[in-house]
C-alpha cells in the first residue's frame, strides 16, 4: 500500500467533510492533524493499539470493497453507503426490498437509535434516502451527519468503571504548577491478595497517567506497575477503597487528562478522563491553592513546606456521619511587615447542595473563622473536619482567605457528601 493510500485510509477528512475531498477541494491532512483527532479517540491509552482508528480502517477497506461503483467509476468511500458506513460501522441490522414496477430498490440500515435508508432507481447507483433519529424523519443526509456525527461501540464498554478522583494545583518551581491526582479503586471492581494493616496488594494492576495539550500531543505518559495501596472504608456505603496519588509539574494552559487502572485479573478498568485549566500561580498578588479534602492529614517535625505534610487523601469526597475528615490548602505571596511578620484572616464555609448538585441555600454558613500571625509569604494549611455538627447530604465548602494587611481576599473550594 503506498503512502498515499494509507493517508487516505486513515484521514480524518472521510468523518469530517467527504464531500470536499470527493470534490478535490482539500487535501488530505497532515500526520500530525490526523494524529491529534485519533488520540482523542483511543479508548484505552493502556493498550499498545488505538482501536478507534483500527476499526476506522477496517470500515474504509469494508466501503472501498463492498459499495465501490464501477458505473460511476467511484471508490466505496466516495458513495453514499460507504461514507455512512465509515461513520457508523455495521448495521444492528439491516432490510432489503426488492425493485418493484417504478418503486427502486430499497435498502434500510437499523442501528437502535437511528436509522439510514437508501434508494437505487438504477443498478448500482445507490443513494442516500433519508433517515430517522428517534421520531424525527430527516432528508438531507447533511442533517443526520449534523445530529449522529459518528458511531463507535467501545470494546472495553462492559469492563470500564469510573472512579472517584481529585486533580489539586499548587504553585511549583521555575513559574510551574504542582499538579496532585488523587483516586479510588473500589474493592468490588479489582482482584485484591490481601487486606490488612491499612494496605491492599494487587496481583496484577497496571496504571497510566496521561496528560494531553490542545492539539492532544502527548505532554506527560507515566504506566507502571501497582502492587500495593493504602485502603480506606466508608461505613456509609460499606465499601472498601485504596487510594493512589501522582504529583507532577505542568506549565500553566489547557489539557486533557486521561488516569486507567487496568486489573489483568478480572479485567476491570477503572478510569477518568477531564478537561483541565492548569492555573498559573505566577505574579506578586495574594493567591490560593486548590482545596484538598483528605481523610487525614499528619505533620511531621524539621521538615518545610508541603513535605510537611502526609496527606490521606478523599477523591471519593464523601465522609462517615459522626466521623472525621481534613482539609488541605496553600496561601501565596501574603504581605510581610519589616519585620517579616504577616496577618491573615481564615473563614471556612459551607451551603447545602440538592442531589443534582444545585445550591439549595444560597447563603452561605461560616463553620470557622480565625486570625493567625506568620512569618513566611507561603503558608500551607490544614485543619480537622468535625462531621458530627454537618447533617448528611451534598455540601458546598469554600475557603475565604483576607491578608489583613492588603485587604486582598482569595477563596477556593470543592463540594463534598456526609453519608447517613
Amino acid at each position: 500500500m503506498s503512502d498515499e493510500e494509507q493517508s487516505l485510509i486513515k484521514s480524518i477528512v472521510l468523518m469530517t467533510d467527504p464531500d470536499a475531498l470527493r470534490e478535490g477541494k482539500i487535501p488530505l491532512p497532515d500526520v500530525e492533524e490526523q494524529q491529534a483527532f485519533w488520540t482523542e479517540r483511543d479508548p484505552l491509552f493502556l493498550s499498545p493499539l488505538n482501536e478507534r482508528l483500527m476499526e476506522h480502517c477496517g470500515r474504509v477497506a469494508y466501503a472501498n470493497l463492498r459499495f465501490t461503483d464501477s458505473h460511476r467509476r467511484l471508490e466505496g468511500w466516495e458513495t453514499d453507503k460507504g461514507e455512512l458506513y465509515i461513520r457508523y460501522g455495521k448495521p444492528q441490522s439491516r432490510f432489503v426490498r426488492a425493485a418493484e414496477i417504478r418503486i427502486p430498490r430499497f435498502e434500510a440500515w437499523d442501528y437502535g437509535s437511528f436509522q439510514v435508508w437508501f434508494a437505487n432507481p438504477i443498478s448500482s447507483a445507490w443513494r442516500f434516502e433519508g433517515g430517522r433519529v428517534g421520531r424525527v424523519t430527516l432528508n438531507q443526509k447533511k442533517d443526520l451527519v449534523e445530529r449522529i456525527r459518528e458511531k463507535f461501540k467501545d470494546p472495553y464498554q462492559w469492563d470500564k468503571f469510573r472512579i472517584p478522583y481529585q486533580v489539586g494545583q499548587f504553585r511549583g518551581s521555575d513559574d510551574k504548577t504542582r499538579i496532585e491526582v488523587y483516586y479510588g479503586l473500589s474493592h468490588e471492581r479489582i482482584a485484591t491478595d490481601d487486606e490488612g494493616s491499612g494496605y491492599v496488594e494487587f496481583p496484577s494492576l497496571k496504571q497510566g497517567l496521561f496528560f494531553f495539550d490542545a492539539s492532544w500531543d502527548t505532554v506527560y505518559s507515566e504506566v507502571l506497575e501497582v502492587s500495593r495501596l493504602p485502603r480506606v472504608y466508608l461505613a456509609g456505603v460499606e465499601r472498601h477503597y485504596a487510594l493512589g496519588s501522582d504529583r507532577l509539574s505542568m506549565t500553566p494552559g489547557n489539557y486533557s487528562v486521561v488516569f486507567e487502572a487496568e486489573d489483568k485479573t478480572s479485567r476491570a478498568i477503572g478510569s477518568f478522563r477531564d478537561l483541565i485549566n492548569v492555573r498559573s500561580f505566577a505574579g506578586t498578588g495574594l493567591n490560593i491553592s486548590s482545596l484538598l479534602l483528605a481523610r487525614r492529614i499528619t505533620e511531621a517535625d524539621g521538615v518545610e513546606g508541603r513535605e510537611r505534610f502526609t496527606i490521606l487523601p478523599n477523591p471519593m469526597r464523601r465522609f462517615d456521619s459522626g466521623g472525621k475528615g481534613a482539609l488541605y490548602f496553600e496561601i501565596y505571596n501574603l504581605k510581610q511587615d519589616e519585620f517579616g511578620r504577616t496577618n491573615y484572616e481564615v473563614t471556612y464555609q459551607l451551603r447545602s447542595l440538592t442531589e443534582v448538585g444545585e445550591v439549595q441555600d444560597p447563603v452561605w454558613e461560616t463553620a470557622l473563622t480565625y486570625q493567625h500571625d506568620g512569618s513566611t509569604a507561603l503558608e500551607p494549611i490544614h485543619f480537622e473536619l468535625d462531621l458530627r455538627t454537618v447533617p448528611p447530604g451534598l455540601w458546598d465548602a469554600r475557603i475565604m482567605v483576607k491578608d489583613l494587611r492588603t485587604d486582598a481576599t482569595v477563596t477556593t473550594g470543592d463540594s463534598y457528601r456526609v453519608l447517613w
